[in-house]
């Protein structure tokens, strides 16, 4: 009964003085953002039309109480691109026109940013309809961010600093016979942010609670008093 006392207050006593800590291994936390719409492009005017962006919203920033950040995954989801270029009024003569743009997810770094883009053409006819402005399947590169300076915007309490943007929008056309017809076009993004951060977690103290050092010394007297009796 001494030496079961004896150990378990050593025992006890070791894990007070030296402590100890759950092993971790690398771990993985996903957000999605709420839903971004920037407004929609619509013009009837030729040349370079002005950006549309709007904040992304409700993408958690990863907690640094939780460990260490190591890799960002970022991907945009769940996306639905659109947009038309049309010849109205083109009568007999028939005319043509055409545009660009570019369509984003871009965060405070030059890194943080996926983008794809995508361009509609209307031929010559006779009063064509709309041409749907399309992206492939993909058009979005997942984006790895590993660079410290890129992983810093994303360490916080609060949501990620993001934007979706509708840029570098274009739109140009032509008639067959000059002034016999107009057009317009327009341009729409919506979408959701998913993020996977990758992070080593904080060390866990092993429970080592006050108590536990009181046994332990209560235990080790009680073993140095049952040595002095049987000296005795």
């Amino acid at each position: 009964m001494v030496d079961a006392t004896r150990n378990f207050a050593a025992a006890v006593t070791a894990g007070f003085l030296f402590g100890g800590a759950v092993d971790a291994s690398a771990a993985t936390l996903p957000f999605t953002s709420d839903t971004f719409a920037p407004s929609t492009i619509s013009t009837t005017l030729f040349g370079p039309q002005p950006e549309s962006s709007t904040a992304v919203t409700g993408l958690s920033q990863f907690n640094a109480a939780l460990g260490t950040l190591t890799q960002i995954d970022l991907t945009v989801v769940n996306y639905v691109v659109s947009g038309q270029a049309e010849v109205v009024n083109a009568g007999s003569e028939g005319a043509s026109a055409s545009l660009t743009a570019d369509f984003s997810v871009e965060g405070t770094t030059a890194n943080a940013k996926t983008s794809g883009s995508g361009s509609a053409v209307v031929p010559f006819g006779f009063g064509p309809p709309p041409q749907a402005l399309t992206l492939a399947a993909g058009a979005f590169p997942a984006l790895t961010l590993t660079d410290a300076l890129d992983l810093a915007p994303f360490i916080g309490i609060g949501d990620v600093s993001l934007f979706a943007k509708i840029k570098n929008f274009n739109f140009s056309g032509s008639c067959r016979l000059s002034g016999s017809c107009s057009f317009q076009a327009s341009a729409a993004f919506s979408g959701q942010v998913h993020v996977v951060y990758t992070y080593t977690p904080a060390d866990v103290p092993l429970p080592e609670p006050a108590s536990i050092a009181v046994i332990g010394a209560g235990l080790a007297g009680i073993t140095a008093f049952r040595r002095r009796r049987r000296a005795a």
